[in-house]
Order: C-alpha cells, then sequence, then structure tokens
C-alpha cells in the first residue's frame, strides 16, 4: 500500500456565537446566534440519522474582547467556551468522539487595532492614533479611548467590539463510506483533485465571526459551513 492510499478525505463543520458585554450565557435572540445554534442542531442530527459519519475530533474556543481587567477577561472567555459545549452536549443525540481540544483566548490590542480598520466609523483615525502609540500601555490606550471627545470615539467603538466577544466550535467528520470507497480502488490510482473552494461570505455588518459557507471535495451532508482537506 502506498502512502499515498492511506490518506483519508477529512471535512470540517464550524459555527459560533456571539455575546453580550461581559455576558457568558448563550442568547439565541442576538446577532445571528439563532441561525448558527441551528446549524449546530442539524450537523448532529444529520451525524445521528447517518452511520456513515464519524466525527473524529471537536474544538471549543472562547474569546473577550481586550477592554477591562485581563483576569475577568480570561475568565469570561472560559466561561463562553464552556457554554458552547454546554449547549453542543444538550444538542447531542449520539456520543461525540473523545477527541476534544478546550480553548479560551483574550482577543490583543491588535484585534481591536484590526476591528477599528476596517470600520468606517467618523473618528476612525484618531482612535488608531492612539492605539498606535507606543510609549503607551494598553490601560491608558483604552482608558484614552474612553475618555476621547467626550466619551464619542469608545461609543463608536463599542459595536464593533462584539466581533471579539464570541465562542466557536469546529467538529472534525469523515465519511467511513468514502474512505472504504478509496480504499477499495486500485492503489495506483491518485486520489481525486479536490474541486476549487467556492465561498459565500455573509456580509460583515451582519454576520457573526467564522460564518464563512464554503464547500471543496462534495460532503456526505448537506450543510453549509463545511471544507475539505486530505489529512
Amino acid at each position: 500500500m502506498t502512502a499515498q492510499a492511506t490518506r483519508r478525505p477529512e471535512w470540517k463543520m464550524m459555527s459560533s456565537v456571539t455575546f453580550v458585554v461581559n455576558g457568558s450565557d448563550i442568547d439565541a435572540n442576538y446577532g445571528r446566534n439563532a441561525e448558527s445554534l441551528d446549524s449546530i442542531r442539524c450537523f448532529l442530527d444529520s451525524v445521528a440519522r447517518d452511520s456513515t459519519i464519524m466525527i473524529t475530533g471537536v474544538v471549543y474556543t472562547g474569546y473577550a474582547s481586550p477592554e477591562g481587567p485581563a483576569a475577568a477577561n480570561v475568565m469570561l472567555a472560559r466561561k463562553r467556551m464552556a457554554a458552547l459545549e454546554n449547549f453542543v452536549m444538550t444538542a447531542c443525540v449520539v456520543p461525540l468522539t473523545e477527541d476534544v481540544a478546550r480553548m479560551y483566548e483574550v482577543k490583543g490590542m491588535s484585534s481591536l487595532t484590526e476591528v477599528i480598520e476596517n470600520s468606517d466609523i467618523s473618528h476612525r483615525d484618531e482612535a488608531l492614533k492612539i492605539l498606535g502609540d507606543s510609549t503607551r500601555s494598553d490601560e491608558v490606550k483604552i482608558n484614552r479611548l474612553r475618555r476621547a471627545r467626550s466619551g464619542r470615539i469608545w461609543r463608536e467603538i463599542v459595536p464593533l467590539l462584539e466581533e471579539l466577544r464570541y465562542a466557536s466550535v469546529t467538529f472534525n467528520y469523515v465519511s467511513l463510506e468514502e474512505i472504504t470507497r478509496l480504499l477499495s480502488g486500485s492503489m495506483k490510482d491518485p486520489l481525486p483533485e479536490p474541486v476549487k473552494i467556492e465561498e459565500v461570505i455573509i456580509p460583515d455588518t451582519d454576520r457573526a465571526p467564522g460564518d464563512t459557507i464554503g464547500s471543496n471535495y462534495p460532503p456526505p451532508i448537506s450543510l453549509t459551513q463545511t471544507a475539505l482537506r486530505f489529512a
């Protein structure tokens, strides 16, 4: 058996939910959370109905925006990760893989700078100048943003912070039927080349982080958020 013949097609399904300021409870009515939660339920129901689909790994990640006390932000990121995991475990009707990774992270000032750079707020350049001051600590920069123009700049920034307050789950899964088909073929035949990925990106003004629709090799489940790689 050649090394190439041992490679297997693997797909990913990812979904994410956003949170209110200082919140760690999932609100289905907040942002596009209802759509994201439905996509998770749909995926898990499809796995439960199709015995040829096997989840090989799950990754949960929680995030918090950089403003506020560091210790509190770490706790928020961790709680958000746990909230999404609890939702998945409640929605799951079949045992999941034991290969589970849990991560949480407080977004840095570079992430805040990036969302402001990509925004159209009226005081964008002034906010970026404050953030770009290398002589100031991150805490001082945040305080300056809060006070600038009597708080007007910070009020413009607050809605952007939603992009940094979220939790995501990624399911890695394989089709046992597809693996069998590949292994039963001629070992001299190369694996099929994946077709070009086609993406449909929901407009930034109305999407949660991670809401990218894509497909590569035709997946065994009809879902919107999947992609193929050969592992």
